[in-house]
């Protein structure tokens, strides 16, 4: 009896640490603006790798956009102690991690089967879950739907055989309340944050990521060859999401969501976020980190060297990592002498707690000195304890770090680089490498507790020198934290008109449609007991041309790249609108006006007839494939800017007023091709071969005098149906409107034999 009770001992020991599980191989760029971020596994194996764009091919294609790194890999590090003293920590450094695909069941295990389904990133845009939800407010079919909504790892999806029944994965829009995913219901994807819960859709989608990716591990797919602890029996969701938005330009956000899945509590937990800098070229790094703001940077510390395709050239920047939201602890109140109650920790293994206390960064390790061996080492952590002490920014002999007065310092480098006064790589002799390590802790997690972490990384570019002053990133670091403060709202743009381009036989004919003339959106700041402007309202469209059908939209106001073909606006007195942006030099922060719109105050038009090729600086050509852009824009000045509106009792001044007039169209945007050529006199139509009548979504074709060949063509050229009529008929379509989506269309007609061709261009819409 003694013996089966040791293999079955043994048997679940190997169970619970060593499944074996492949590790990640999945990757997908989310492309952000100027940056690029590549979920899980990038190209050169490294994770979470994070990059600024740098230039871009002579057609302005996406597929020729070249890149600089920010962050060369970022990891998730936690670890802590059992009820008995023994570790339990999982982390990842470069291109290895204890972390695999997947889940974990209820007691904290897993299979080779689960960790290979799960090897894989979810995607979704906002066009996306709006064409979703327009199918499913029109009654279309379920089966139309964009297939990351039908494929969304929402608890009981049935679409996805392998989710385990009634475990809840990614957070879902749950339109019928009943707690299961469904997309035919109107359930859709999203990115729930604590707090930040809402029950309407006209408000959710305020809050709703242009683009987010999701992914799920767990730390109890194999055994830890990284930290080589003990597993925590830690499932972790994360998501990776951005938003389309000036005030939400050159940032990624992130939000892991960490489920304790062990039998028994785990002490003096803490989470961190590992990340190696990569600043262009690695050899001129150096990293700070501010307590006050919960955050580590990386900047310049000398001139940018020329490394090749790594190189940043001239254009400087810093980056920076911040916890925006930490995790929640478990804490008992205890009563103290004159109302001074305090938290304390509940006893081990007891399950009880009065009250739940968010915790904030509490640790930034910044290693230095690696080749000296008459110090302390920090660098390279090769043991449980290392990683262990590096989260409380410890050196591995577990003595603490000191500042450079000799004192224990739980965050590293926390001066100004550009005051000699004050600490900082510019200042100290240290010799840093470019990984930092930050973290929040140290909280108590019990069984099957569930914590949430929100973070963001972000990038400045308005830095003009080296050892730059802190005030632009640490700006941008606040922005961002207003940004989350306020649920991450976003105002909604104007969505884009609808535009069809179709070559004459002497220019381009460019139809405008669905001109959304009712938008309307609240503005945030505005104040309804003051200000009496609290809207953007739609105000114009721009139309450019662009060079290339895969166009980078960032490009739009490239000179060499588009040409703003058309401005149109409504005649309402509205001329000029600014927006302001924030730009330093050293410290002092201006507020240079960016003209966004020489409005002509004229009115709009529905048709535009061009004859010019602006790309390529020359008249049409019918041989030239065309392309163009259509956007729409709106304003709002509630109040005039004002950079000096408000100056505190220490002399720190705050914008006041309407820094955004203009906010235009950042959803949907996509390239129109001028592909199909309108016959003139040759038509059957003009030469009196029959005629013609478009009327509700119907094509009539009567009074038929020779046999036609009728051909309907998407208007980038695609055949969609093609029919005969013959001499002396009446030729009816069905609606099309029952298998066409809205849009522009054309109709072609060949006379059998005559051969006469000729064109119509109609318009279906739903």
């Amino acid at each position: 009896m003694k013996n089966t009770f040791t293999i079955a001992l043994l048997l679940i020991s190997s169970i619970i640490y060593a499944q074996d599980c492949d590790p990640f191989t999945a990757s997908h760029d989310l492309i952000h603006g100027k940056l690029k971020q590549t979920v899980l596994r990038g190209e050169d194996g490294n994770f979470n790798p994070l990059y600024i764009k740098t230039g871009i091919g002579p057609d302005g294609d996406m597929d020729t956009r070249t890149y600089a790194p920010l962050v060369y890999s970022s990891n998730i590090w936690a670890g802590g102690l059992t009820p008995s003293g023994n570790f339990k920590l999982a982390a990842g450094k470069s291109n290895q991690l204890d972390w695999w695909p997947g889940p974990l069941d209820f007691n904290g295990l897993t299979n080779t089967d689960q960790c290979s389904k799960w090897n894989q990133v979810w995607t979704v845009t906002i066009e996306d879950i709006l064409e979703a939800r327009e199918i499913f407010l029109t009654g279309g079919p379920c089966d139309q739907m964009p297939e990351s909504i039908l494929n969304w790892p929402g608890r009981n999806n049935s679409n996805l055989s392998f989710l385990t029944t009634d475990q809840g994965y990614a957070d879902f829009w749950d339109t019928g309340g009943n707690g299961n995913y469904n997309p035919c219901d109107g359930d859709f994807p999203l990115v729930g944050i604590r707090g930040c819960e809402s029950f309407n859709f006209d408000e959710m989608i305020r809050y709703i990521p242009s683009e987010f990716s999701f992914y799920l591990m767990n730390d109890n797919g194999a055994a830890h060859n990284i930290s080589f602890a003990t597993s925590i029996q830690m499932e972790v969701h994360v998501y990776t999401f951005t938003f389309k938005s000036q005030v939400a330009e050159g940032v990624v956000f992130f939000k892991h969501k960490f489920i304790n899945k062990a039998s028994e509590d785990i002490r003096e937990m803490k989470f961190g976020q590992w990340l190696d800098f990569d600043l262009g070229c690695s050899e001129n790094d150096k990293l700070a980190s501010d307590e006050s703001q919960q955050m580590i940077y990386a900047y310049n510390g000398s001139n940018e060297e020329d490394c090749g395709e790594n190189s940043l050239a001239e254009q400087k920047a810093s980056v920076g990592f911040s916890y925006l939201k930490g995790p929640r602890g478990p804490f008992i109140i205890v009563e103290g002498s004159e109302g001074q109650d305090s938290l304390v920790h509940p006893p081990i293994g007891s399950g009880d707690f009065d009250t739940l206390a968010e915790l904030r960064a509490s640790n930034a390790m910044i290693p230095s000195n690696c080749f000296d061996t008459s110090s302390p080492p920090n660098c390279n952590p090769q043991t449980t304890t290392d990683f262990y002490n590096l989260l409380n920014t410890r050196n591995f002999d577990g003595t603490p770090a000191l500042d450079n007065n000799g004192m224990p310092s739980p965050f590293m480098y926390t001066g100004n680089p550009a005051d000699a006064s004050e600490w900082s790589l510019c200042t100290d002799q240290n010799i840093a490498e470019t990984t930092g390590i930050m973290s929040i802790g140290n909280i108590l997690l019990q069984p099957q507790a569930t914590n949430e972490i929100i973070s963001a990384i972000y990038y400045t570019d308005d830095i003009n020198t080296d050892c730059p002053d802190d005030a632009a990133i640490k700006y941008k670091d606040g922005l961002v934290q207003s940004l989350f403060d306020n649920c991450l709202y976003q105002h909604m743009a104007p969505p884009s008109p609808e535009i069809s381009v179709l070559y004459s036989d002497t220019g381009v004919d460019i139809d405008i449609s669905n001109i959304p003339f009712n938008y309307r959106e609240p503005v945030l700041q505005a104040n309804p007991s003051i200000h009496e402007d609290r809207h953007y309202n739609f105000e114009g469209i721009k139309i450019y041309q662009v060079a290339s059908k895969n166009f980078d939209m960032t490009e739009l106001t490239n000179p060499k790249l588009s040409a703003l073909v058309y401005q149109g606006d409504i005649n309402n007195d509205i001329t000029d609108i600014t927006n302001f942006r924030s730009d330093f030099i050293d410290a002092d922060q201006t507020w240079p006006e960016d003209i966004k719109v020489t409005g002509a105050n004229n009115g709009l038009v529905t048709e535009l007839f061009l004859t010019y090729d602006f790309i390529r600086d020359q008249p049409i050509e019918q041989s030239d494939e065309l392309y163009y852009v259509a956007i729409s824009y709106a304003y709002n000045n509630y109040e005039d800017f004002d950079p000096m509106g408000i100056i505190d009792n220490n002399g720190n001044t705050f914008a006041t007023g309407q820094q955004y007039q203009y906010i235009e169209s950042n959803c949907g945007l996509k390239t129109v091709a001028s592909v199909i050529s309108v016959s003139g006199v040759s038509s059957p139509y003009d030469a009196g071969r029959y005629e013609y009548i478009y009327n509700n979504n119907t094509i009539n074709i009567f009074n038929i005098e020779e046999d036609l060949y009728l051909q309907l063509l998407s208007i980038d050229g695609k055949s969609l149906e093609q029919w005969n009529a013959k001499k002396g008929d009446r030729f009816t379509s069905h609606n099309l409107s029952k298998q066409l989506t809205s849009g522009m269309y054309i109709l072609n007609a060949t006379t059998t034999h005559s051969g006469l061709n000729g064109s119509h261009k109609l318009v279906v819409t739903r």
